[in-house]
């Protein structure tokens, strides 16, 4: 399944921000926002966060699995906001 979602995140990662992440380039953000190297931006859902990192001098969004640590998809900036704060709003979201 985890595959499934890898080739969900390559595919929005292109058509979003023009960039084809490898694998190892999406298992380098998901280390990096481990690290505290992102800022978080909110729940994306009950199990998904999602994210604001710098990746080659752009800002891109990944929503993240937090536990299973594999990017689900990237989201431009308004969907980014407009989803946390659609979450934060109705907290039945976030059980």
């Amino acid at each position: 399944m985890e595959f499934q979602y890898e080739s969900h995140a390559q595919e929005r990662g292109m058509e979003r921000f023009g960039v084809l992440f490898t694998q190892d380039e999406l298992m380098e953000l998901v280390e990096r926002i481990h690290a505290g190297d992102a800022e978080y931006i909110g729940k994306g859902n009950k199990r998904a966060t999602i994210w604001m990192i710098e990746y080659k001098n752009q800002k891109v969004y990944p929503v993240i699995d937090f536990d299973a640590k594999f990017i689900l998809t990237f989201l431009t900036k308004p969907m980014a906001y407009r989803t946390a704060k659609r979450n934060r709003n109705n907290p039945c979201n976030l059980n």
